[in-house]
């Protein structure tokens, strides 16, 4: 078979998940195909389809995606994908030239489907590698969650950064928000605040890019690292949760957030009952235990501070520690 360009599985839209909840409890759904092949492209998956999964199997194929517009559909085949045949489709398009892209704007939704948020990491590589090896995380699957803080006051900032920029390029759909402290690094290296950033550990982040063997370019710290700084994002939104560094002011909607807010908020979300109606993942505050409340779940735990790295598996609400 003549090789086609990246496809990728588009997410349900909400009526659809809940119509097919029922048919699709033990299995998965494709929602969509997407390929900028056309229709030559369209007939190439159908019969990739058809060959690798079972009779009654339902995909809904769209022959090319434009963002201007709504490409044509064409549907086939029967009804829903079980577990087993999800993971043959995957298999057999990565033989036939497909990618699928892990991203969580782009993934299939189901009943399976997990998500891993981890908490403030603060430079302790040994604990997230630790962690890394404790949480039952399917990368074809599940959507991984890093809550910020990754650099300051810990042993290895740098190892933590290797380890995540790695991790990146491997699973490009992982999530990485930004924390105060990756903040206050970019503040620092713009020349916009040197001072904050030192007075809360960035020296020890600076030392030990200095003590690298080789430098390139008007900073110590690498051009990779550099850039995935800058692509930390400030929240993650998905149906069910909101996930943020520091928090959200109460009786804001979402999107008129401030920045500031979002990086370095406490008191004021950390008692508050309000509803923010999705239950906000934070980290930034330490705290003796995961705090669990109806509108929120704390999972900073003080790893920097000789306590616990912790990572929480959502829906389910079980947590790993390292």
């Amino acid at each position: 078979m003549a090789s086609f360009q990246p496809a990728y599985i588009r997410a349900f839209e909400e009526g659809l998940l809940r119509q097919k909840a029922e048919k699709a409890r033990r299995g998965l759904l494709i929602r969509h195909l997407v390929l900028p092949g056309g229709l030559a492209g369209t007939r190439q998956i159908m019969r990739f389809t058809a060959r690798s999964i079972s009779t009654g199997s339902y995909v809904n194929v769209m022959s090319q995606y434009r963002p201007c517009g709504r490409a044509g559909e064409v549907d086939g085949l029967g009804e829903s994908l079980s577990p087993v045949e999800y993971h043959l489709a995957v298999r057999m398009a990565k033989q036939e030239g497909v990618t699928w892209l892990d991203d969580p704007r782009a993934c299939v939704c189901d009943s399976m489907k997990k998500i891993f948020a981890i908490g403030d990491i603060h430079g302790c590589d040994e604990r997230l590698h630790i962690l890394m090896e404790k949480i039952p995380v399917d990368f074809s699957r599940d959507t991984l969650v890093f809550i910020g803080d990754y650099i300051d006051r810990g042993p290895n900032s740098i190892g933590v950064v290797d380890y995540l920029v790695d991790l990146k390029k491997r699973v490009p759909g992982i999530v990485c928000l930004k924390g105060n402290h990756e903040d206050m690094l970019e503040k620092y290296l713009d020349g916009t605040d040197r001072f904050t950033y030192l007075l809360n550990g960035g020296q020890q982040t600076l030392d030990s890019y200095l003590r690298q063997p080789v430098h390139s370019g008007p900073y110590p710290i690498p051009p990779d690292h550099l850039q995935f700084f800058k692509s930390l994002r400030l929240y993650y939104e998905t149906d069910e949760y909101i996930f943020v560094h520091a928090g959200l002011r109460p009786r804001v909607p979402l999107e008129a957030q401030e920045t500031e807010d979002l990086l370095w908020i406490r008191d004021k979300f950390i008692h508050s009952k309000y509803d923010f109606s999705k239950r906000v993942v934070f980290g930034h505050t330490p705290l003796s235990k995961p705090l669990v409340e109806p509108n929120k779940i704390g999972i900073d735990t003080g790893a920097v501070y000789g306590k616990e790295l912790t990572c929480v598996q959502l829906p389910d609400l079980e947590f790993f520690t390292a």
